[in-house]
């Protein structure tokens, strides 16, 4: 799984922050009321888009404090793989946060995902890269000899754009300071 952290904040004027984070196959939703602010209960809404919402939880009782700021976490086990989850409180008696966005990307066992794969234009591919260490992606044909090289990659994913390349076969590998980290196979149509 791929960790995505997405924040938002002025959400609500009660809010001092909202931001959510992927670990494992959950997204963990973290919110802090501001100091000063109380509500009478939040409940957790879900969604594939911005509108259509559903309740997937409720934090009981008196919420915030009337002194400090309130900080609260929320699990959410069953998020959408592989596309944008929105989230949103709604705080009692206080009116509701404006939607937040995740991209929950659920990699495979490889440790990547490859989106689309046959590529028959461009591919997307997704990795694990939580600290920001330089990778370089290779791409090799069927007799292992290299057709593409893209240095300086930073981030958890990254696009490649398959022109020049024949169809068929191939072969990547992800490799940190010399070091394969993932490989795998490719198919470009």
């Amino acid at each position: 799984m791929l960790s995505l952290i997405a924040f938002g904040q002025g959400h609500h004027p009660i809010l001092e922050s909202f931001s959510a984070r992927t670990t494992n196959d959950e997204v963990v939703l973290d919110w802090v009321i501001a100091g000063g602010n109380t509500c009478n209960g939040i409940k957790i809404f879900h969604a594939p888009d911005t509108i259509s919402f559903h309740q997937i939880g409720f934090i009981d009782g008196i919420c915030g404090s009337t002194n400090s700021p309130e900080p609260y976490t929320y699990t959410h086990n069953a998020p959408l793989e592989n596309t944008y989850n929105y989230y949103r409180l709604e705080f009692g008696g206080q009116g509701i946060s404006l939607p937040l966005e995740v991209k929950f990307i659920k990699l495979g066992a490889g440790g990547y995902l490859i989106a689309p794969n046959p590529v028959s234009n461009s591919a997307t591919i997704f990795f694990n890269n939580y600290s920001g260490e330089e990778y370089t992606f290779r791409l090799l044909d069927s007799y292992g000899r290299e057709v593409l090289q893209i240095t300086n990659i930073k981030d958890e994913s990254f696009r490649f754009n398959r022109s020049g390349l024949k169809s068929g076969y191939y072969v990547f590998l992800l490799e940190r300071k010399g070091t394969v980290e993932a490989s795998g196979k490719i198919v470009v149509m």
